[in-house]
């Protein structure tokens, strides 16, 4: 580990994320979330055999529902991304060839 001789100051960088980065961070939100919902409409659900369906078949459909949305959605984020500044880390950026 390489050891800092002089403290850097702390700067905001913006970053921007890409495209397969917005579709798989939707997909994830989307299984997770139904993984979550699907016991609670199980229990609430009156036919078995669709209660069944959508436990085992709700997490996919999340999945893919996160990433349809994600994809259908990024051009909007992309502009209002470029526009503002939309996410900011702030702590000590390295560039890939300082490592």
């Amino acid at each position: 580990m390489k050891e800092r001789t002089k403290e850097q100051p702390l700067e905001l960088k913006g970053v921007r994320l890409s495209f397969k980065s917005i579709v798989a961070i939707s997909a994830m939100v989307g299984f997770c979330g139904m993984i979550l919902m699907a016991p609670i409409l199980f229990i609430f659900s009156g036919n078995p055999r669709a209660a069944l369906m959508l436990v085992l078949l709700g997490p996919l459909v999340g999945a893919l529902n996160g990433a349809m949305t994600g994809a259908i959605g990024y051009p909007i984020y992309s502009l209002v991304a470029n526009r503002y500044f939309a996410h900011g880390i702030v702590g000590f950026v390295q560039k890939r060839d300082q490592v």
